[in-house]
């Protein structure tokens, strides 16, 4: 503990004080940037129960709010982006100048942060219409450096190799991936009925022949429909023809060595960083499922139908007039209904929905309440894996197969590894992986259990226990079974209680993935290293600071509180800037109050 001043030592025994030794109760209120504490005294009363006699004290714990897990993503991932984007091209040049496609590389590359194709292609070739070249590369003889002017065009444009969509990527991002998916095959039907051999020669054919240079629609990797790079497939496809055609004019310089190495170059993408499952924390021995599996996807519904709630209005007999509603919950019939006729079939179930296949007569829509925070728009998502089960494949695997290619989906962060692993282990055609990457939409995190657990909380989700419910009466049964809790003097990191709600820190330098590689161990807390830690960083940091807080309130008082009362925060799922304004108006308050103070009371 870090040395107190004198100040809050004093302040601290006269606190503890004023309790006198009595029981107390903490009451908490967590938000964002802040958690709001009061102490209250407890005595008994003549009955021997504890109630509340005395304000003790309250307060604030004010806190720098974290960043939301998308904006710190988003940052992170451009920021990466361009450097890789960088780095990438100047290997690319190197490789070129080796065997003169490019102009030599300055001695001193490293120390500039971007350089220009002026730099790297002589004058006389930047001159050259790039998608001319990159079309007569295909049938006739043009020098070294413009099959690399070619070459480093189409490295540079090249688009995207993630064509999976997963559902917790941005609105923007699945939106970008849906058009490029679009575009790739308008291109290959188009590409297909004219015969074009290459993706290049589409564009120069369709887009640039007749026009001037100076007229054409601007290239850029930032155009908005991404029109000039919609996938990866064609770039690597056209550079391979235009080296297989200049070979015979350059055999000396392109040989077989060389262009394995230009077309690696081309394709090369960074390893990503997959989370990795964890293991179940009741069967230590079985990884947790993918979020997709069916059995979670059923403890989903089965959990949103339980807390699913309607109004019905209650009628005076003699009058026929609404006297007041009752609330009422989905019996197991009802829930079965609307998994069967709604949720299962993959379709979203609404309010006007429920209604009508519930023949709820005399209730409103806006009387029902399933999930979301807009009444007027309550709604529960269907059966994340209908469309994967209904495609001709799915049935051909096995249930553990299945249960594998969901694995497979979720950790295999290379595009042309999956789709090699489809075909080779699961015998996928290649129609069947386009239809499936084009189409299927799946969470990429894991469930918090795994399969022989999931299957015994199901089984009790079905007859109305919430999830916790669930796992506590199972653990009465002994049908699960879990580490030991001590009482503790203090409260400890939260991933020592929830282990079932932390993953693995997230780091190349503590990943199984990349353990052969030399990258350097990150500075992380010893218990994040330990337990992990909570994916949602606004959570994780708030978590922390109510551990710090409750710690410090033992410690003034010399004791641990009886009871402790807890509101959580609706605003912790607040998007990025609710929460900074949430922020800023705390902080504007706490400068109010600091000025009053200075001027009316010190």
């Amino acid at each position: 503990m870090q040395s107190k001043n004198q100040t809050y030592l004093d302040q601290s025994a006269q606190i503890k004080e004023k309790l006198r030794n009595r029981d107390y109760r903490i009451g908490l209120d967590l938000g964002v940037g802040s958690i709001g504490f009061a102490i209250l005294s407890m005595e008994e009363n003549s009955q021997k129960i504890l109630l509340p006699t005395e304000i003790i004290m309250s307060g604030s714990r004010i806190f720098k709010s974290s960043d939301g897990a998308i904006n710190r993503r988003t940052s992170r991932g451009q920021r990466n982006n361009h450097r890789h984007a960088r780095e990438r091209m100047r290997y690319l040049w190197k490789l070129l100048a080796s065997q003169k496609l490019a102009l030599s590389v300055p001695a001193k590359l490293e120390q500039k942060k971007n350089s220009s194709e002026q730099e790297r292609f002589s004058k006389e070739v930047l001159q050259k219409d790039v998608y001319e070249l990159r079309v007569k590369a295909l049938d006739e003889k043009i020098s070294l450096q413009e099959i690399g002017y070619a070459l480093y065009h189409i490295a540079n444009h090249r688009g995207s190799s993630a064509i999976r969509t997963f559902e917790e990527d941005s609105e923007e991002t699945q939106k970008e991936n849906t058009e490029n998916k679009r575009i790739a095959g308008e291109v290959k039907r188009a590409m297909k009925e004219k015969n074009y051999r290459t993706y290049g020669e589409y564009l120069y054919r369709e887009k640039f022949e007749n026009k001037e240079r100076y007229k054409r629609e601007r290239v850029s990797n930032t155009t908005d429909t991404h029109q000039f790079s919609p996938i990866r497939d064609f770039a690597v496809k056209e550079a391979q023809a235009i080296l297989n055609n200049q070979t015979q004019y350059h055999k000396e310089s392109l040989t077989n060595d060389y262009i394995k190495q230009i077309l690696e170059a081309i394709n090369y993408e960074t390893e990503k960083l997959i989370p990795e499952s964890g293991y179940c924390p009741y069967f230590k021995d079985e990884k947790r499922l993918p979020r997709s599996h069916k059995l979670n996807e059923e403890r989903r519904l089965w959990e949103a139908l339980n807390n699913a709630r309607y109004s019905q209005p209650v009628v005076d007999e003699k009058t026929g007039e609404i006297t007041s509603f009752e609330e009422k919950q989905f019996s197991k019939e009802q829930k079965e209904e609307l998994l069967s006729k709604c949720l299962l079939l993959g379709s979203e179930l609404k309010q006007d929905e429920t209604k009508k296949l519930l023949k709820l007569e005399n209730v409103k829509p806006q009387d029902i309440v399933l999930q979301g925070r807009d009444k007027k728009t309550q709604k529960i998502k269907g059966y994340k894996l209908r469309g994967l089960e209904d495609m001709p494949f799915w049935k051909r695997l096995s249930k553990e197969q299945q249960k594998q290619y969901l694995y497979c989906w979720n950790s295999c962060p290379d595009e042309k590894v999956l789709k090699d692993k489809l075909k080779n282990e699961y015998k996928l055609t290649d129609e069947e992986i386009d239809e499936a990457f084009d189409k299927v939409v799946l969470p990429s995190s894991y469930a918090p259990l795994g399969e022989r657990a999931m299957i015994i909380v199901l089984e009790k989700i079905k007859v109305g226990l919430s999830y916790t419910e669930a796992i506590e009466e199972a653990l009465k049964e002994g049908k699960l079974t879990k580490d030991k809790q001590s009482i503790k003097d203090n409260l400890p990191y939260y991933g020592a209680i929830l282990p079932e709600s932390t993953q693995a820190v997230i780091a190349k330098g503590s990943s199984k993935q990349f353990a052969n590689r030399k990258y350097k161990t990150p500075h992380t807390n010893k218990d994040e290293r330990k337990y992990g830690r909570i994916a949602n960083p606004v959570v994780h940091q708030t978590l922390n600071e109510l551990r710090k807080l409750v710690n410090e309130l033992i410690e003034i008082f010399g004791k641990k509180p009886v009871e402790i009362g807890l509101e959580t925060a609706r605003e912790l799922k607040k998007s990025v800037k609710d929460r900074k304004q949430l922020s800023k108006e705390q902080s504007d308050n706490e400068n109010r109050r600091n000025k009053i103070y200075e001027t009316y009371i010190k």
